[in-house]
């Protein structure tokens, strides 16, 4: 029965945003989640964006251990704390 042990693992992880030289917007920042639960990180998307750095555009998080692709949330799948770094591109214009 190792595939219950798989799914069963359960728990609350924390989460610690590094803005890089940006603002996360109050009421944005994400700071815990529940393994199981995909959570969507601040983004630039919409009428009012949760993180913004002057002269530069959003362009998602990537772990701080450098592993893994750019990403815009917690995939379901993801155990333990997590720390991201926010990542910019100049604006072009």
């Amino acid at each position: 029965h190792v595939y219950a042990l798989l799914t069963s693992a359960s728990g609350t992880y924390n989460v610690t945003l590094n803005p890089t030289g940006g603002t996360i917007t109050d009421g944005a920042d994400v700071t815990s989640y529940t393994s199981g639960t995909a959570v969507t990180l601040p983004n630039n998307e919409g009428v009012t964006p949760e993180i913004t750095r002057e002269g530069y555009d959003f362009a998602g998080w990537i772990e701080a251990n450098g592993s893994g692709d750019i990403v815009t949330q917690i995939p379901t799948s993801a155990v333990g704390d997590k720390v991201y770094n926010a990542i910019w591109t100049v604006d072009q214009g």
